[in-house]
């Protein structure tokens, strides 16, 4: 599996959030040369699935997110452990939007408690999906989403929802079977039944909980990825 558990060390340094660049026009080729195809919010399968112009089933094994939006995620985790040697984490997160220029962006910043986060889902550009951290009081990461997670995620439309602990990323994407809504009680038994039972089998909680991910993943026909921050998101599961 991509995607390996490990402790928070308590001297992690801090990234700040860089500024978004203004994007910057392409110089034309030499004469004689032929074009180079640039990664461009045209070509990019991501932005082009989010935008509606590109199919879900049509979308690469791997998954390149933005480098702006990788160091905002990345502070929010930062910030999420920030008091973690007084035995103290909070999630944090916020709104993922495209805005006019179809850069994918991340807004209306909060934070919640340890355990849970109330998001601000009213934005001016269009909402694609959310962002949150999952930190946890031991240290431990590699958390991923639990299942009122993935029930609030199909419940609000969601095409893009990714959560990080530690240096592990995990993305769902939205596909035409998925369903418009769900029971969350019924998807939050669901992941808690799978999730006891892979730990019954001596699964790592880290295992247990992705594993428990897929099932839903497989129920709800929702795309699944897994990474390491400022990485390719790799494909573990597509309908």
């Amino acid at each position: 599996m991509p995607c390996k558990a490990t402790a928070v060390s308590e001297s992690s340094l801090r990234r700040c959030i860089e500024p978004f660049d203004e994007l910057r026009a392409c110089p034309e080729p030499a004469e004689g040369t032929a074009p180079v195809e640039m990664m461009t919010s045209k070509t990019d399968p991501l932005i082009e699935f989010l935008r509606g112009r590109r199919s879900w089933r049509d979308l690469p094994e791997e998954l390149t997110l933005p480098d702006d939006l990788w160091h905002q995620m990345d502070d929010l985790w930062q910030r999420s452990i920030a008091r973690i040697a007084e035995g103290q984490v909070s999630e944090w997160g916020g709104v993922l939007v495209l805005d006019e220029s179809d850069n994918l962006r991340l807004v209306n910043i909060v934070q919640g408690t340890s355990r849970a986060i109330m998001l601000q889902l009213a934005v001016q550009d269009t909402r694609v999906g959310t962002f949150h951290t999952h930190p946890q009081p031991s240290g431990i990461t590699g958390i991923a989403f639990s299942g009122v997670d993935l029930a609030d995620a199909i419940n609000t439309g969601e095409l893009l929802s990714i959560v990080q602990s530690g240096e592990e990323v995990f993305a769902t994407l939205r596909t035409d079977a998925t369903p418009m809504f769900v029971e969350w009680k019924e998807v939050a038994m669901q992941y808690g039944f799978s999730r006891n039972e892979y730990v019954g089998q001596g699964m790592s909680e880290q295992d247990a909980t992705r594993y428990a991910d897929l099932d839903l993943c497989v129920a709800y026909a929702l795309a699944f990825y897994c990474g390491r921050a400022f990485e390719p998101l790799v494909e573990e599961y597509r309908p």
